[in-house]
């Protein structure tokens, strides 16, 4: 009895053992644990924020300067021997960090005949007429949030005006505009990080900044220059201006025929020839130079007005292709101009045309008719916030009885190529309407958030019908969007089309045409036909 009851107990532990086991599998022994944890304190970014200020301490940027008399009045008339200041001026550090500052004054030289009979200077004193100049061929560094140069606080720049006595009856009732101050800034070596405080010793080294002349004699782009600022210092488009040289631009060379080896030193393929008589094709090859941002400031002076799409007063880049250009308010002059790349002669007695990534206007001003024909020759042709003055031509008429005002558009480019097309937040004061769509012409459009001032030319009748603001004669397109404008004034509509088939676009395949979203004022309809206020759209409009 005893024998079976210690088989049991056995048994019974076994069964015990085997069962802790079997809880055991599966199971993490655990040790005696703890933890502590700290967060990173918030990452602020700095603020790097240059500023131009009146004496109130209000900011000037993107507003005008006037040249005052001695009791404030801003409506005045130069004559010999008169001195005139404008209001002071200081640059200021409004942001968070330490910064240095080039500052360009523009339109005080160049081709403006005016400029002949005054002499400018700038300077910190307004109560002496002989007070030195001051000079911005320097750097400047404003190291803290506040800082100002001047540095004093009762002290100001002021730009003085002196209209030489010897100026004679030539000089009456000329005008001169462009006249500009800019200040361009980056950081500088000031603040510390972990280690010091030359992390940032090498920033604004890849900026450069150039008179016209000083560019156009550059015989390279310095090693490591990234953007180059060019002022036009008011040269005159009579004749045309050439931005860049045949140094810093790209060349070209053909391959051999049937062959797609590229001849030495031309390593980029941008292009390609048919031969007509048996279809064997050779490409084109580029140097490839490297690209950079070429940003021009200042002002030109109109050509004298042709009244045709002749070219007059055209603007020639020669860079290279690889470049984006920009237009950064400059003051185009009453007149003509036009806009283009270079043509390259001599390759393999071929003329071949240049073309670069794009070309920006931005914060404009055109005072007179862009009037061309022929490629503007970029990937990209931007409009952003710029304003167009109205202007009517002054050619006069022509032998044929054929009166030039008719062709005072804003922009008019026959041929334009292909080249996507953007116009946003312009203001556009007009006569007659924009036309880049005639002729061969393609690529995507966009027409948003613009506001057109039209009205009538002074030599059209109540039965004119050529006061719209956009119009469509040819070409092939990409996606079209015309949204968000606004016509005011005395418009007939906001687009036209030249007629219902011979001279309206064609749509490239899957391409949209979108005109929806835009406020008409009173205007007769959102689209007409040419000379008319018959409302019609092409079938693929909005489809």
């Amino acid at each position: 009895m005893k024998k079976n009851t210690t088989k049991r107990s056995l048994l019974a532990s076994v069964l015990a053992l085997a069962m802790c086991v079997t809880m055991l599998v599966g199971t993490t022994f655990a040790w005696f644990t703890d933890s502590a944890s700290t967060s990173v304190n918030r990452i602020q970014a700095g603020t790097l924020n240059v500023d131009i200020v009146d004496e109130s301490g209000d900011s000037l940027d993107g507003k005008s300067l006037s040249f005052r008399n001695v009791t404030g009045e801003t409506n005045i008339f130069w004559e010999p021997g008169a001195t005139f200041f404008t209001q002071g001026f200081k640059i200021v550090n409004e942001g968070d960090l330490a910064l240095k500052y080039k500052v360009v004054v523009s339109g005080l030289t160049g081709d403006a005949k005016l400029l002949e009979a005054i002499d400018f200077a700038v300077v910190t004193d307004n109560t002496k007429k002989d007070a030195d100049a001051v000079s911005f061929a320097e750097e400047g560094q404003l190291l803290t949030k506040g800082a100002s140069a001047p540095a004093d606080n009762a002290v100001y720049y002021y730009l003085r005006g002196h209209m030489k006595e010897d100026a004679n009856n030539d000089y009456q009732g000329l005008t001169l505009e462009g006249v500009s101050i800019t200040v361009y800034a980056t950081q500088y070596t000031y603040e510390n990080d972990s280690f010091n405080n030359e992390y940032d010793a090498n920033a604004g080294k890849d900026t450069a900044f150039y008179s016209l002349a000083d560019f156009n004699a550059l015989t390279e782009i310095p090693a490591g220059v990234k953007t180059v600022y060019v002022d036009l210092g008011g040269k005159s488009l009579e004749g045309g201006i050439t931005i860049g040289n045949a140094n810093i631009a790209d060349h070209y060379q053909y391959g051999e025929w049937n062959s797609d080896v590229a001849p030495a030193g031309y390593p980029v393929k941008v292009g390609t020839d048919v031969r007509k008589s048996d279809g064997a094709i050779r490409y084109i090859y580029s140097t490839g130079k490297a690209a950079f941002d070429v940003i021009l400031t200042g002002s030109v002076l109109g050509a004298k007005d042709s009244g045709d799409i002749t070219n007059a007063g055209a603007i020639t880049l020669k860079v290279p292709d690889a470049c984006h250009v920009t237009f950064e308010k400059v003051n185009f002059g009453v007149g003509q101009m036009a806009v283009g790349v270079w043509s390259e002669a001599g390759v393999q007695s071929m003329t071949v045309p240049h073309r670069v990534a794009s070309v920006t206007f931005h914060s404009c001003t055109f005072n007179g008719n862009w009037l061309q024909n022929g490629a503007i020759g970029a990937d990209e042709m931007v409009m952003k916030n710029c304003t167009f003055n109205k202007y009517e031509n002054t050619a006069g008429i022509k032998s044929d009885g054929f009166d030039t005002k008719n062709n005072s558009n804003p922009i008019w480019i026959q041929n334009l190529g292909q080249c996507n097309v953007t116009i946003e937040g312009c203001t556009i004061n007009a006569v007659r309407p924009i036309k880049l769509w005639e002729g061969e012409a393609g690529g995507a459009v966009t027409i948003r958030n613009n506001t057109f001032n039209m009205d009538k030319c002074s030599i059209d009748t109540d039965a004119t019908h050529k006061n719209v603001a956009v119009m469509f004669c040819g070409g092939k397109l990409d996606n079209v969007e015309i949204t968000g404008n606004t016509v005011a004034g005395n418009a007939t509509a906001l687009i036209c089309f030249y007629n219902k088939d011979t001279h309206c676009p064609a749509m490239n395949d899957g391409a949209s045409f979108k005109l929806s979203g835009n406020v008409l004022n009173g205007a007769a309809a959102e689209s007409v036909l040419w000379k008319t206020t018959t409302k019609w759209t092409p079938d693929y409009v909005n489809k």
